[in-house]
């Protein structure tokens, strides 16, 4: 899939900040690659622990994500792939996420994703104290003026705050299984989840995940059941069964959201690491 010469996408960052660089495989073992846009000038100076994408440039599809190991002179990089040998598509991270799933059985039925979307409020204002506030105002004229109007914008922040958590709790209610809180094992192809029952290998499972209570940051998706774990007996608890599935249908800008959350969780466990090798 990464062969020497092939021509990819080289992208870092997230959403309006992505930066897409077009770049070429130099070598399969190490994986090296050619930046031919930017080059190396381009990249953040103060990210030690750089995770990249490499895309095809045809379909934009992820082919293997990456730490940036080594830049020398010549625009030339090392990268350390992240994940297995056979460089999976998606990065794949434990987390524990907020989800609910119900079995649809196997019938062709369409989730209306849509249905499920929040409203687009645009982006929250972030909170200023009223120091941080004189010192946008500037001018003691101006001061007063313009904490009335920072106050009656934030106010009404607020308003649209409490509106879309009203929005998520219609949701809530709409749906025949409650969301609740479990470790899952996540990746934009897909996810492994925990419960009560064994499903149906090919069944199809109507899925909703939360990552966080801040404005559209829940997922809904409908996946495919791929696999079915037997339950590993516990002393006090219930036995609960491994479901793995595939996503086969999702919106593309909630796969991207998962991709960036799995790419977030994989640098902060090699922080980590590299914290405890350190000291």
């Amino acid at each position: 899939m990464l062969k020497k010469s092939k021509r990819i996408i080289f992208s870092y960052g997230y959403g309006a900040n992505q930066i897409n660089l077009d770049a070429e495989i130099k070598s399969e073992n190490p994986l090296s690659i050619k930046l031919f846009e930017g080059g190396a000038k381009s990249l953040p100076k103060t990210e030690s622990d750089l995770v990249v994408n490499l895309k095809d440039p045809l379909h934009g599809e992820v082919l293997l994500s990456a730490l940036v190991y080594s830049v020398d002179s010549d625009d030339l990089l090392t990268l350390r792939p992240l994940g297995n040998r056979e460089m999976r598509q998606f990065v794949r991270v434990n987390a524990w996420l907020d989800i609910c799933h119900e079995e649809t059985g196997n019938d062709n039925s369409e989730l209306d994703l849509d249905a499920f979307v929040e409203p687009e409020l645009g982006k929250s204002i972030p909170e200023l104290n009223r120091a941080q506030m004189k010192i946008l105002a500037q001018t003691e004229e101006a001061s007063e003026a313009v904490l009335y109007l920072i106050e009656a914008v934030q106010a009404l922040d607020q308003k649209i705050e409490a509106m879309a958590a009203m929005t998520r709790e219609l949701i809530d209610r709409s749906c025949n299984t409650s969301l609740s809180r479990q470790q899952v094992s996540i990746s934009g192809s897909g996810l492994r989840f925990e419960a009560a029952a064994p499903y149906e290998i090919g069944s199809k499972v109507n899925l909703r995940i939360r990552f966080s209570k801040r404005l559209n940051s829940e997922v809904v998706a409908q996946a495919e059941v791929m696999r079915v774990d037997s339950p590993i007996p516990s002393e006090g608890q219930k036995p609960s069964y491994g479901i793995a599935c595939k996503f086969v249908k999702i919106r593309e800008i909630d796969r991207e959201q998962i991709i960036s959350f799995a790419v977030q969780k994989q640098r902060e466990a090699i922080r980590r690491l590299r914290a405890k090798e350190k000291y």
